[in-house]
């Protein structure tokens, strides 16, 4: 079963969509990868529990729980002590809750013998995590950031869904084309410049929509996350026998414990009474989590897709003003004639005479005469004496855009 819903979310069919390959890049595959690492990493929090070494006397399955409740920590003075720790920010002996201000070594706090001799035993600063409790959850939210954009998309520009639409099904018409697409009065201009902003609005969305949660995702992981891609790739350059080495021999620890660490101290309190005798006791236990393992390959696929994603977005909005900006400059270029013919056609209508050229050109080229006929006859009947006669040459050029 799980197979098939990985097999359904990654399936990808090559069809024809109403927005462009950049935006499609964002509401379609990353999307898709987000469902996927929260579906991984749903099964992952189903399945595996937090596991504690106990002694004989205190109950295995309750410090379990308790521990998956409250969280496991690290030290924060340890992270980077790769000879001094027994498990990523975990001293080898689970006395050393502290260190020396004066010399900088591991000391036990409660030690009196310290104080005896002057020297100040700081305790060491705790660093929970707590990821594995709703991670998968916060991975699934984000798909809604990449899909609200489209739903914009589909509010802005229903002319050309509706224009896309009629040309597939074979129902093209210059004089309905002509009555509707480009008629003023029906398709006001300001409704047309009101569209393309909208147009930018979306790709400018979805870049945000990676910013965004490339940050989110960095600030719940405690600022780890944003150096997370470049320091697996140091480390996977590594010889075998110092990438997984995990008693030393690296002067920087392994970039997935220092994401997540599968391995933390954990304190419990313990109590129970009957008739005759009561007992509390607070314990501080030695805890894996195995699932931050998944959670780390699942994360450096997701640092990957959201660098991709907002590279990809960008390259999406330039693309856009540009082609915007080569369909105005070649208007300007052929004079005074040319930029009257801008204020007759549209940077929106010329989209939809790009777009028909691209589907059907016979559709294009009746439109093309009956643009310059109407058009024309309109401006002069309403006084606009600075077009001439018949269309000049830059009116062509102008369409070809």
């Amino acid at each position: 079963m799980i197979v098939g819903e990985l097999k359904g979310l990654l399936s990808f069919k090559i069809k024809s969509r109403h927005d462009g390959y950049s935006d499609q890049f964002n509401r379609i595959f990353i999307v898709k990868i987000l469902l996927v690492c929260s579906l991984v990493m749903g099964i992952s929090w189903y399945k595996d529990s937090i596991r504690c070494v106990t002694p004989g006397s205190v109950d295995g399955d309750f410090v379990s729980d308790a521990c998956w409740i409250q969280g496991v920590y690290v030290f924060r003075e340890l992270m980077d002590r790769i000879d001094e720790v027994a498990f990523y920010g975990m001293p080898k002996d689970i006395n050393d809750d502290g260190m020396l201000v004066e010399y900088g070594r591991l000391c036990k706090t409660k030690d009196p013998l310290y104080q005896a001799r002057g020297l100040h035993c700081r305790p060491l600063t705790k660093t929970f995590f707590l990821q594995y409790q709703w991670f998968p959850f916060f991975i699934a939210s984000l798909a809604i950031l990449y899909y609200l954009p489209y739903v914009l998309h589909l509010y802005g520009n229903p002319d050309l869904i509706s224009l896309k639409k009629k040309l597939k099904s074979g129902e093209a018409d210059t004089e309905v084309f002509l009555r509707t697409y480009f008629n003023h009065k029906v398709n006001p201009v300001r409704q047309l410049r009101t569209r393309i902003l909208f147009t930018y609005v979306v790709k400018l969305l979805y870049i945000a929509a990676n910013v965004v949660s490339f940050v989110a995702t960095d600030s719940a992981l405690l600022g780890k996350f944003k150096g997370y891609g470049p320091k697996w790739v140091r480390w996977s350059k590594l010889d075998n026998h110092l990438a997984h080495d995990y008693m030393g021999m690296r002067d920087f620890p392994k970039p997935g414990n220092e994401l997540l660490p599968p391995f933390g101290y954990c304190q419990v309190y313990v109590a129970t009474k009957d008739k005759v005798t009561s007992m509390g006791n607070k314990h501080t236990f030695v805890c894996e989590m195995s699932q931050n393992i998944l959670y780390q390959y699942c994360l450096i696929l997701l640092w990957f897709v959201f660098v991709f994603g907002m590279i990809i977005s960008i390259v999406g909005f330039l693309v856009q003003l540009l082609d915007h900006l080569i369909t105005i400059m070649c208007v300007l270029r052929h004079g005074t004639v040319a930029k009257k013919m801008y204020e007759i056609l549209t940077l929106r209508e010329c989209e939809y005479l790009e777009f028909i050229r691209r589907r059907d050109l016979q559709l294009y080229s009746q439109l093309i005469q009956k643009l310059r006929q109407e058009k024309y006859h309109m401006e002069l009947a309403n006084g606009n004496r600075g077009l001439p006669d018949s269309p000049p040459p830059g009116f062509d050029e102008l369409t070809r855009l």
